[in-house]
């Protein structure tokens, strides 16, 4: 790498620059592979740093000093007390600016929030179809699970086919089929109990799908319903949303 570059990377992580050259930069960085690359590589620092602990770190470097010059105090040491003084502000930069340079991926974001919903209650109402459906749930045998929900989904008889409709829905995500958990969750009217629990599920799905002006959009109606039992989780995931 062109060593005017690399200087020009350091000056950047250095807090250096005007806002109008440091907005430059951050173009530059999202499409320049080999600038990210080199990014990425200072970022080892970090998670070296993580790992070693502030206090073996300061125990590292007394102990170098030491071997340098046993009688030499570090305070007396310039060289080395400025090097490990811009080493600490360098990781202290790179912690903090490293999710907007590498902001996590709408996969890495539904791994991240997506649950399992508890499997529903079993009933003694004589459905014994539904007890069927939701022993496979819990077993994680989603495949009969979902074979025996869209019996139960189809009956127009069902007194809780909302409530199949859920299960139904988080049986396609977990199968991949998510335009079809999409549409079940979106046949839960507003009024249902399980909507709010539907809403913030179609909000996963549109992360899976990469359409992420339709989750930011439901993610945002869920975070202005104060009642909303997802609301902490929507207002979290909304600040980690990729622009």
């Amino acid at each position: 790498m062109d060593e005017d570059l690399k200087q020009e990377i350091e000056s950047f992580l250095n807090g250096e620059g005007t806002e109008a050259e440091r907005t430059d930069f951050m173009d530059r960085l999202k499409h320049d592979e080999e600038i990210r690359a080199y990014v990425q590589e200072i970022g080892l620092m970090e998670h070296a740093a993580k790992m070693i602990g502030r206090q073996e770190m300061k125990r590292q470097l007394i102990e170098q000093t030491q071997a340098n010059s046993v009688s030499a105090p570090i305070w007396k040491r310039p060289v080395v007390l400025v090097a490990a003084v811009a080493a600490v502000l360098m990781l202290v930069m790179l912690a903090g600016m490293w999710d907007r340079i590498f902001p996590p991926t709408p996969d890495e974001l539904y791994s991240k929030y997506f649950e399992m919903e508890p499997p529903g209650s079993l009933r003694n109402d004589g459905h014994t179809t539904w007890n069927e459906a939701m022993e496979a749930y819990t077993r994680q045998d989603i495949q009969e699970a979902r074979t025996v929900l869209i019996a139960l989904t189809e009956d127009s008889s069902l007194v809780y086919r909302q409530r199949a409709y859920l299960y139904m829905g988080i049986c396609e995500m977990l199968l991949d089929n998510d335009l079809s958990a999409l549409s079940y969750f979106q046949q839960i009217p507003e009024v249902h109990l399980f909507y709010p629990k539907a809403h913030w599920y179609q909000a996963l799905v549109y992360l899976r799908l990469q359409d992420l002006p339709s989750a930011r959009k439901v993610l945002e109606q869920i975070r202005e319903d104060s009642g909303h039992p997802k609301q902490k989780e929507a207002v979290a995931l909304l600040e980690e949303l990729p622009e």
